[in-house]
């Protein structure tokens, strides 16, 4: 394994469990890239406690150390503001009769040694169809204001800027996704009001998912960026965390019979191994299951290490959301051969295409006329942004490494039951 990614798994295994950091396994570290590699992986809050036990006997460090210290002490300062507008909004929420079912970040940043250590983004809510209006209602009355940009229809995102609070309101835990796999997360209820249980964070009284069924949306929600871009090492804490928490609780059985049922098993047998081994996840999760890790997990550790991307200095991750989404949602299978992979990729089939080609998916002998006008799209705002964008044989390779994970750790349409 890189030594990189082998002191980054050290510094993180340290950092969630607050215990002392072996140096002499550790080594030298090359400060400037663990700098970078823990701001790639969003862990800069986290790793600061051990990073200040290192840096302690080594003088050297200073000037990085300093640097690591701005940096935390600046996202744990916008996380306690989070938190306190997040306070407000359920106090008044509850005083109003609105039910806010809270998932993802903030229940994860719960399960840590210090709460703020683990950023999040923004505040994820699910609101049932009886309170969306006095929800949206609420929210622009404390003074959110809609963010139409980001907004999504079953998702629309409110920002309190004074704050530096974001909410995204979920009438969907799956977003505005559609495919067969939705459909088949849809049919597990997880937001089922008898399944719901009460969390206290911060002194506070939330709502939130079912154990079983907030893991099972965990793994929906990683597996969705790993499919569409790829994800960081920081999961591998949050689902150790969660898991570890939660063990005796959970129903494991229930559970797997749920990720055969989507095709997520390989993917989750591979997830769960690296932080069994790694992360001292409770094993109970992989009780009698006979699994077979292959060599390809060294590739699975090091796209996790570097977020999924290939050209970190062209944004590459959010440049083929379009081609991969119809493989994560289920619309359609992932090719066996690299050759196939490239084919569907250049010619896609009409329920492949995005919606500004609607006519082809309406109209499939259109289908010619969609690529010549997806090329011309992509040649016009590839034409305007050289330096960020991919070319053709870039994007191409992109897209196809993430179809071969994707095929490789059997999050293909063919593996649904």
């Amino acid at each position: 394994m890189d030594k990189r990614i082998q002191q980054f798994l050290q510094i993180m295994k340290s950092s969630i469990y607050d215990e002392p950091i072996d140096r002499e396994q550790l080594g030298e570290l090359d400060w400037d890239n663990m700098f970078h590699d823990a701001q790639r992986n969003i862990t800069i809050p986290l790793f600061y406690k051990k990073i200040a036990e290192i840096a302690e006997y080594h003088s050297k460090y200073v000037i990085t150390f300093e640097k690591w210290k701005k940096h935390t002490m600046f996202y744990m300062v916008r996380e306690m503001e989070k938190r306190r507008a997040l306070k407000e909004l359920q106090e008044k929420a509850l005083k109003n009769g609105i039910l806010f079912v809270v998932f993802k970040g903030i229940v994860l940043a719960n399960l840590y040694p210090n709460v703020y250590s683990r950023t999040v983004s923004d505040s994820d809510l699910f609101v049932f169809e009886r309170d969306k209006v006095k929800a949206i209602s609420l929210l622009e009355e404390l003074g959110y204001k809609k963010d139409e940009e980001s907004s999504k229809d079953e998702v629309p995102v409110y920002e309190l800027k004074e704050k530096f609070h974001v909410v995204e309101l979920h009438f969907s835990l799956w977003e505005d996704h559609k495919g067969s796999k939705i459909d088949l997360l849809n049919s597990m209820n997880l937001v089922d009001e008898t399944n719901l249980q009460s969390i206290t964070i911060g002194g506070v009284n939330y709502t939130t998912l079912g154990l079983v069924e907030h893991l099972v949306y965990q793994m929906f929600h990683i597996i969705k960026h790993f499919s569409l871009q790829g994800i960081g090492m920081r999961y591998l804490a949050d689902i150790t965390l969660y898991v570890n928490k939660n063990s005796d609780l959970l129903n494991f059985e229930e559970f797997w019979i749920k990720m055969d049922q989507l095709g997520y098993t390989k993917f989750c047998e591979y997830f769960f191994s690296i932080c069994v081994k790694y992360m001292n996840m409770n094993s109970n999760i992989l009780k009698d299951r006979n699994i077979q890790v292959g060599p390809n997990v060294e590739g699975f550790l090091e796209d996790l290490f570097q977020v999924g991307i290939l050209y970190e200095d062209k944004y590459a991750a959010w440049q083929i959301l379009g081609i991969m989404s119809p493989y994560f949602t289920g619309v359609s299978n992932v090719p066996k051969s690299k050759f196939g992979r490239k084919v569907k990729i250049l010619l896609p089939s009409s329920k492949m295409l995005p919606k500004q080609y609607s006519y082809a998916k309406k109209y499939p002998i259109l289908l010619p006329i969609a690529w010549v006008h997806k090329v011309l799209h992509y040649l016009f705002k590839w034409s305007k942004n050289k330096e960020n964008w991919l070319d053709a044989g870039e994007k191409m390779n992109v897209a196809e490494n993430r179809l071969y994970l994707l095929r490789s750790l059997g999050l293909t349409e063919d593996q649904v039951k």
